[in-house]
């Protein structure tokens, strides 16, 4: 995947290309497939294409980054081989 500017500079580049002109996503392009999926369906509506196929296809697209970028977070290991709790006596203990 490309960075967080290239990813968006490719996106802003394609959905204008769509939205211009209806050119389709090329096979090459290194995006999420339903974003674009939803930037072909703003091409496929070319050339009367309703502003909702484009707030769909921006949508889609920061949804998608969103996902990446918190798949790329570590994430906190589980203590699998916890210590046991030392036996303090209580009152319970007291016979």
């Amino acid at each position: 995947m490309p960075t967080d500017d290239a990813s968006q500079v490719t996106f802003a580049a394609l959905l204008k290309r769509a939205a211009t002109h209806g050119h389709r996503v090329p096979p090459e392009a290194d995006l999420n497939p339903a974003v674009c999926d939803a930037i072909n369906a703003v091409a496929a509506a070319w050339p009367r294409v309703p502003a909702i196929l484009i707030n769909k296809a921006q949508t889609t697209f920061a949804r998608s980054e969103l996902t990446r970028a918190s798949a790329a977070k570590p994430t906190t290991p589980f203590n699998l081989n916890r210590p046991e709790r030392t036996h303090r006596p209580g009152r319970a203990d007291n016979h």
